[in-house]
């Protein structure tokens, strides 16, 4: 037998291997942080999701209707779970963490950041809450709801409001850094490269300095958007009804017209590959770079609305009530599930499937 001080110096070592161990599993675990789970809104993730017929691991019945996607960290996920209150469930077992009242209807799909939950609401708050212990240390107000999603960095807190005005906030205690005068703005703003790009309702694409907020250029399409801003490659996606344009991300000048005829949601963007839903039940997919299409196939009778998001290869989204997935390598579909009403946008990681739909929030493996 071990001597006493000898066995406890053993179980000290043995608690922290298992502590170690146990940050390491939460490290490895797949993250979808940001409403289009990058700062630039491509939709495109090395996560893994289901590539069989998904089955319910769990559901949970909420207060209410679910009005956004989730946001999903550390194992834990955070979504508007009824008209007033946003919560937090474990991941793996849908156990709740914990529920936050707030004033008014929760409009804007959650951003997780460093530990923090960030999300707007027709309260005209725009909130930052701790995700352990609901404290709030960060929040600022806006003049009128807040309905665009938050783009959140390590040093600043992005968001649009329909009061016409862009906030630029500390993300630690939502001290207001900059704000600007856009238009009201009902998407996500995209960040890369210094460079903040919002688009009003109007269609005037704005690209603001990151850290001191001026103005570099700005760019009216004279269309309503129909999806948020993306950020490629030396240039930004304007995502118009019928067309996608790409617009140099330093000049603000128009460097291609993509005429994509039904085009009907947020798409990802895969380096030069862009995949879209369409208002025919199609997913569809073209090379940005010489305008050819890659392919096309139906996927529902509806409306492919929602955002797609590409996850290792496979392409998924929602028409109204049905999920699918596609292998846009081969444009098959790999499986497809009707539920009883309209899906919110899916997310994917560790090989499941998050999605809400009426009161129910779901998760699929």
């Amino acid at each position: 037998a071990l001597p006493r001080r000898a066995a406890a110096t053993d179980n000290r070592g043995m608690r922290t291997l298992a502590c170690l161990l146990a940050l390491a599993a939460l490290g490895a675990a797949e993250e979808w942080p940001l409403p289009r789970c990058d700062l630039e809104n491509t939709g495109v993730t090395k996560n893994r999701g289901p590539e069989k017929q998904p089955e319910v691991l769990w559901r949970k019945e909420e207060k209410g209707p679910i009005g956004s996607g989730a946001a999903l960290a550390g194992g834990k996920l955070v979504y508007n779970c009824g008209e007033y209150s946003m919560g937090c469930r474990m991941q793996k077992s849908g156990f709740e963490v914990w529920n936050k009242e707030v004033k008014q209807q929760v409009a804007a799909w959650p951003a997780v950041v460093d530990g923090m939950v960030y999300f707007g609401g027709q309260d005209t708050v725009h909130y930052g809450v701790n995700m352990v212990n609901m404290n709030e240390p960060c929040s600022a107000e806006a003049k009128a709801a807040i309905v665009a999603p938050p783009a959140v960095t390590g040093d600043h807190y992005f968001a649009g409001a329909l009061d016409g005005v862009f906030y630029a906030m500390s993300p630690k205690d939502g001290r207001v850094l900059w704000q600007r005068e856009t238009g009201p703005v009902r998407h996500a703003a995209a960040v890369s490269q210094g460079r903040v790009f919002v688009v009003n309702e109007s269609g005037v694409l704005h690209a603001f300095d990151v850290k001191k907020g001026g103005e570099l250029w700005k760019h009216d399409a004279g269309a309503r958007p129909i999806a948020a801003p993306v950020a490629g490659k030396g240039t930004v996606l304007l995502v118009l009804p019928d067309r996608v344009l790409e617009i140099d991300a330093r000049k603000g000048e128009v460097e291609k017209n993509h005429d994509l005829p039904g085009i009907a949601g947020a798409p990802a963007l895969d380096k030069t590959r862009l995949y879209y839903g369409t208002s025919s039940g199609e997913v569809a997919a073209v090379d940005l770079k010489t305008g050819k299409e890659l392919g096309r196939v139906k996927v529902a009778e509806e409306a492919v609305t929602t955002p797609v998001a590409l996850a290792r290869d496979v392409l998924y989204g929602a028409a109204q009530a049905r999920r699918f997935a596609v292998a846009p390598k081969t444009w098959k579909v790999l499986w497809t599930h009707d539920g009883a009403a309209a899906w919110q946008p899916p997310i994917v990681a560790d090989r499941m499937l998050f999605v809400g739909a009426g009161s129910v929030f779901f998760a699929f493996q």
